[in-house]
């Protein structure tokens, strides 16, 4: 069924509150099938005369009223458009999903296209039943058209109309031909045909996405046809992020100078950041190429090294969309930043390591100090700079087997270091799973660190782990 049959079907029920909550569930449920990872809720108001009948959410723009109303050409919607129009809104016309449709008698010379072009700066979308149908249509022959829909839905403006559709759909489906060809031209005329319907932000958006097939494909960024002179250099993280997700996404394999490019042009923790921010997860593939040409260049400060529910099959893959950029280190997953409250919220684990466990681990000379606790006391543990045998070594004689059971059973709350080949220190806090260092360290020498301290990985999985770190 069409969605202005639906509507129609919905319209035609003789109970106003079901009718209208119908409405607005049909509407909610074609709008997120356009759009990827976008929330529609209802407000409850019907074609209020201020009030939106839904809201779009999305992680990376501002929420977007949608206003339902039913003769978008009458000279009445002048009203709509001079009070309503701050925040960019949609303004949905269901007037070809009516029952009860009648002629209006005003005949006035209301021009839509004209008042919309007066006001472009306000981005306001306008668009009609039957064009939610068309890109349904659209989409059915070329799912990619999806991507098109998303930026019309979350940051379109002017008219999108039928016509207006075909138009989108037709011009984004010439300029991804015209990436794959490595036409120039062409596909700034293809962009031309299509921005025209999308705000600023959108119109960046759009072609972001493209710019990261173009990259893909073997070319340099900044020889794409953008709307504007673009450097790598000169962008905002969030435009990188959204570049790296579209290399990432690639079919094709992206020359490793593109991935240097991008680890120089911004730092892990920011891009980490943003990539969380949008809430695109991806593990592996390239992601890790994208490690790959960063880890010998950024540096990190914090990290969260939270327990994995069991061993992982995946071991050492990057991933990105979580909390931070992350690697895989088998029993942990280990997350870096820059940002010191990055951490304070996130989940507490569920059992500290066991410390006899753990003793290899203390016996080099850069573990300074450690905390413990025992069914009966909490007990700090550090070495005087003068020691003359290692932490390990000075706790053997309480956790091993001829020990106390209380000492025994002693587990691991935290452990002092010296970072290795710095005077740099470092704080594990076993209890909130973060490692803290006095100052930024090389993110190589960060996950090292981590996989053995932390996670408590075996010497042949170390060895594994630094063959696969560039």
């Amino acid at each position: 069924m069409t969605v202005v049959a639906a509507l129609r079907d919905a319209l035609s029920q003789p109970n106003a509150d079901a009718s209208e909550a119908q409405v607005h569930l049909i509407v909610a449920k074609q709008l997120r099938e356009l759009t990827q990872g976008t929330d529609v809720r209802s407000t409850g108001y019907f074609n209020h005369s201020w009030a939106p009948d839904l809201v779009i959410s999305s992680r990376d723009r501002a929420e977007r009223g949608v206003f339902l109303r039913f003769n978008v050409r009458d000279a009445t919607f002048a009203d709509d458009l001079r009070y309503l129009s701050e925040g960019g809104p949609v303004f949905l016309d269901l007037k070809a999903a009516n029952p009860f449709e009648v002629e209006p008698d005003d005949r006035s010379d209301f021009n839509l296209d004209q008042a919309l072009a007066t006001d472009q700066e306000k981005a306001v979308l306008v668009t009609e039943a039957p064009a939610i149908d068309q890109f349904e249509s659209h989409i059915s022959k070329d799912r990619d058209v999806r991507r098109a829909s998303q930026e019309v839905i979350v940051g379109g403006q002017g008219l999108v109309d039928e016509d207006a559709v075909d138009t989108i759909a037709d011009s984004w489906q010439a300029a991804r031909s015209a990436v794959s060809a490595g036409d120039a031209q062409a596909v700034r005329t293809a962009l031309d045909a299509f921005e025209r319907y999308l705000s600023r932000v959108s119109a960046i958006d759009v072609e972001a996405s493209l710019r990261g097939d173009w990259i893909a494909s073997g070319r340099t960024a900044e020889d794409f046809p953008g709307s504007e002179d673009w450097r790598i250099n000169d962008r905002a993280p969030w435009e990188i992020a959204k570049l790296v997700i579209s290399l990432v996404d690639r079919e094709q394999s992206v020359d490793p100078t593109r991935w240097r490019e991008v680890a120089e042009a911004v730092s892990m923790s920011r891009l980490g950041h943003e990539l969380f921010q949008i809430g695109e997860h991806r593990t592996g593939g390239g992601v890790n190429d994208l490690a790959c040409a960063g880890v010998p260049l950024w540096t990190a400060q914090y990290a969260y090294v939270p327990p994995l529910a069991s061993d992982s099959m995946s071991r050492f893959d990057w991933s990105f969309g979580g909390y931070s950029l992350a690697v895989d280190l088998i029993t942990r997953q280990a997350y870096f930043t820059d940002i010191a409250n990055k951490w304070n919220r996130v989940p507490r684990p569920g059992a500290l390591p066991d410390a006899r466990a753990r003793l290899e681990t203390l016996t080099d000379a850069h573990v300074a100090g450690v905390g413990l606790i025992t069914p009966e006391e909490n007990v700090q543990h550090q070495l005087r700079p003068q020691a003359s045998m290692s932490l390990a070594q000075r706790l053997e004689q309480f956790l091993g087997h001829d020990g106390d059971p209380a000492w025994r059973a002693a587990r691991l709350t935290s452990v002092e270091m010296r970072v290795p080949g710095s005077a740099t220190m470092a704080y594990i806090d076993f209890g909130r799973s973060v490692v803290r260092v006095d100052a930024p360290i090389p993110l190589r020498t960060f996950v090292l660190l981590c996989a053995r301290y932390v996670a408590g990985l075996e010497q042949t999985e170390i060895e594994e782990l630094e063959s696969a770190l560039p």
